[in-house]
Order: structure tokens, then C-alpha cells, then sequence
């Protein structure tokens, strides 16, 4: 992504992503760097239709809900405007002394965009170290009660969902119903 006020992508969009096991299902934060991650958009322009929010710029530079008029102009918006373009450098800067300049800071110098020629960032912690699976769980579900008992701030905007839950949905409707996929995209697949 482009950092905050340029116009041409000098950002690694990586990942973040935190998650913690739980007894019925996780609590999960895997979110890119942006407001909706390329893999969001190419679905959603293949699905026909535009995102709820908007989510870049258009070539002309003009806020947009248009999901291909984002993948066209590569200026989706970072998350947290300025916010998320610092993350994503600091994080680019990890990724570069982590590996030993490998990446170099994500300068995609090759030309790949999103994910090819810069570097990444994984961290995983073990809270097993630092507290029992009961007490973590327990935790988890008091956390869980507090942010749903919230009134819902508008009205048609769903219920109160800690992260993870809708990870949670999909991946049962898809045990019951199957994954779904553009064609064209499974061609590809196949065609490897």
C-alpha cells in the first residue's frame, strides 16, 4: 500500500494476526494492513459487488466502495489512516533486522506488490507459559460476555461479535456446504 499521503505502493501489506485457542471456538484478529485485505477485494468485485465501506481510491484519487477501482489504482486505505501506514513500516523495518536485511524493510524492488518481494513478520506466543488453559478460557468467555453486553450502536448493523466469530461461522458453513470459489480462480488452481 501507499504510505500515508504518497500515491504508489511502498508498504508491505502483511498480516496481523493474533489468535487465542478456546474451548468452543477462537478468539481471532487476522486482519492485513489495509481495510480490506486483496484477497477481500478480488472476491468481492468477483462476487459483483461493492464493499460496505469504502476502502481506497479510485484512479482519479476519490474515496471509493468500488472493490476493482481499488485493485486497479493500488491505494487502498491503510487501517487506522496514519496509524496503520507507521505499523506497517515499523513492521517492515522487523521483518528487514529479523532477516537480516532479506526484504530490505519490504521495497518491493521486483515489482510483485502485496506479498511477493517483502519481507514478513510472524510471532507466536505460548500463553500456556504464562497461565493455565482453564484460566485463559475463563478469561476468554468473561471478555466475550462484556463486549456483547453492549447495546448495538445502530440499528442494521448486526449483533455484537467478538473477533473470531465470524472466522468461527464460515469455517462451519464451509464444513456443512463447501468452500466457495470463483471459477475462474479454481481454473487457475487446477491448471497448475
Amino acid at each position: 500500500m501507499p504510505p500515508w499521503g504518497g500515491k504508489e505502493p511502498r508498504l508491505g501489506n502483511k498480516p496481523c494476526v493474533m489468535a487465542l485457542p478456546g474451548e468452543k471456538e477462537p478468539i481471532l484478529v487476522d486482519m492485513a494492513m489495509t481495510q480490506y485485505s486483496f484477497g477481500k477485494l478480488q472476491t468481492t468485485r468477483l462476487a459483483g459487488k461493492q464493499l460496505p465501506y469504502p476502502g481506497g481510491f479510485d484512479k482519479d484519487g476519490n474515496l471509493t466502495s468500488d472493490p476493482g477501482a481499488i485493485e486497479a489504482s493500488m491505494r487502498p486505505l491503510p487501517i487506522g489512516y496514519w496509524k496503520g501506514s507507521a505499523f506497517a513500516f515499523v513492521l517492515d523495518i522487523m521483518a528487514a533486522v529479523f532477516s537480516d536485511g532479506v526484504g530490505a524493510a519490504g521495497i518491493d524492488s521486483i515489482g510483485k506488490g502485496s506479498c511477493g518481494g517483502c519481507s514478513q513478520v510472524f510471532i507466536a506466543i505460548d500463553p500456556s507459559k504464562l497461565t493455565t488453559v482453564e484460566h485463559m478460557c475463563e478469561l476468554q468467555e468473561l471478555a466475550k460476555q462484556h463486549i456483547k453486553s453492549s447495546a448495538v450502536a445502530e440499528e442494521g448493523t448486526g449483533d455484537i461479535r467478538h473477533p473470531g466469530a465470524g472466522t468461527a461461522t464460515t469455517r462451519a458453513d464451509s464444513e456443512k456446504n463447501g468452500v466457495w470459489i470463483d471459477d475462474g480462480m479454481w481454473a487457475e488452481i487446477c491448471a497448475l
